[in-house]
């Protein structure tokens, strides 16, 4: 049986995944800066995120102290598990935060993993590493329409971008000079319950929720309703994640997300017939990105070909748990973003 450790376990994917590798029966272990158990938690033992900070799926886990700024602390984390399966989540994700703070998304996002991996170099040489990459790395090199395989050159357009990009090629150096098992996922856009308002279908999902509960006039603000994103079901990037350690080849980059895209116009569409109440749709000047690419499409049959992986939950369902999931919060009144 698989000993794996999870990095940023209480993170949005995180929490999916701990959910993925708890259905296999894995001993499951999730980095925490702490060792103190969380509000109206047991201690020691296994414990799951609080109540209020959970998505609905959340499996349980045994904490084991860590942070990844301090490499020793991964050291002394990696020799008392013994994992075989290393799966890094940890660090800033949200991309338009990237031009207020470029400091910080580097030094999390391309510090982070270097004393992940030097750590795992150190403490856990013959664990599989999966690295949580991301599409961006593309950036320029996107052309509307035309679907993105590993082959399309990085030309990263945001200070995120480029550091999630230093630290796919720093996993590469690292197999490639220590012989780790590293293998790198560049994760398309993906979304679920759980996911903060700061992105689009979740923001759609929170202002309807509160709509319906009369916290809100009948408005949504929306953006540009007329690009395509990939939009992946978060449970279908768990298992993602699981398929790597499974059968992703060593040094390996792998594009993950669903194909075809969406239009987010479509997707609101969806949202809007399920909503209990009229709703008028308004947009919001802030919420537009002039010169955005119109459609970006996602290639993933490297991926596919290699670990069996294909998406499984149906876009319907998806948004459909969104919006239940914001609901709830709503009817809990917690009406802040998360």
């Amino acid at each position: 049986m698989a000993r794996a450790l999870v990095t940023g376990i209480t993170g949005f994917a995180g929490r999916h995944l701990a959910r993925a590798l708890g259905e296999d029966a894995h001993e499951l272990f999730g980095l925490v800066r702490h060792a103190a158990s969380p509000p109206g938690q047991p201690s020691p033992g296994s414990w799951s995120v609080p109540a209020r900070d959970r998505a609905e799926d959340d499996a349980g886990f045994t904490p084991i102290v860590g942070d990844i700024s301090e490499r020793a602390s991964l050291e002394r984390a990696f020799l008392e598990c013994r994992p075989d399966w290393i799966f890094h989540l940890a660090g800033r994700a949200f991309v338009p935060e990237s031009w207020e703070r470029p400091e910080e998304h580097l030094l999390v996002n391309l510090l982070g993993t270097l004393n992940v991996l030097e750590a795992a170099r150190r403490a856990a040489a013959g664990a599989r590493i999966v690295l949580a990459g991301s599409g961006e790395v593309y950036g320029f090199s996107v052309q509307s329409g035309v679907p993105v395989d590993e082959q399309t050159l990085c030309q990263p357009s945001t200070p995120y971008a480029v550091s999630k990009l230093a630290a796919d090629l720093l996993g590469l150096d690292y197999h490639r000079r220590y012989g780790l098992q590293v293998v790198r996922l560049r994760l398309f856009n993906h979304t679920g319950p759980g996911q903060r308002a700061d992105f689009v279908l979740p923001s759609f999902a929170r202002q309807i929720a509160l709509i319906e509960t009369g916290a809100a006039p009948p408005r949504i603000s929306v953006g540009d309703l007329d690009v395509e994103r990939v939009f992946t079901d978060v449970r279908d990037v768990a298992r993602a994640y699981v398929a790597a350690a499974r059968g992703g080849q060593a040094g390996a980059c792998y594009n993950v997300g669903r194909s075809p895209s969406y239009r987010v116009r479509e997707l609101l569409g969806k949202l809007l017939a399920r909503a209990r109440v009229a709703i008028e749709i308004v947009v919001d000047p802030a919420r537009l990105r002039p010169g955005q690419v119109r459609s970006i499409e996602c290639d993933p049959r490297r991926f596919m070909g290699d670990t069996g992986w294909a998406p499984a939950v149906p876009i319907d369902r998806t948004l459909e748990d969104l919006l239940d999931h914001w609901r709830r919060q709503a009817a809990q009144g917690e009406e802040k973003d998360r």
